[in-house]
């Protein structure tokens, strides 16, 4: 990290686009700021997509219950397709 990513002030959650949400700032975990940024995805983006050039593209899912109920949705969905896999649905 260069010194001037270092000294730009981390902005307040709620003053920024979902989308410019980065939970892989390492500033926001340093300077203990990155509560707030996890309070406002499980409030409004609780399965969230990032797309970052030095993370990739990754969901941040906020709680068991919403990735519980993603990942019954998406079987749900993969079902009919789950026997071209030869997967078995429990």
């Amino acid at each position: 990290m260069s010194e001037t990513e270092q000294h730009v002030e981390i902005p307040d959650p709620y003053a920024i686009a979902l989308d410019e949400i980065d939970v892989m700032d390492p500033r926001l975990f340093h300077e203990d700021k990155h509560w707030r940024y996890f309070e406002r995805l499980r409030q409004e983006d609780p399965v969230h997509l990032s797309e970052r050039e030095h993370a990739g593209r990754f969901w941040s899912i906020q709680n068991l219950t919403t990735l519980w109920r993603s990942t019954r949705t998406i079987a749900y969905f993969l079902q009919p397709t789950a026997s071209l896999w030869g997967l078995a649905s429990t």
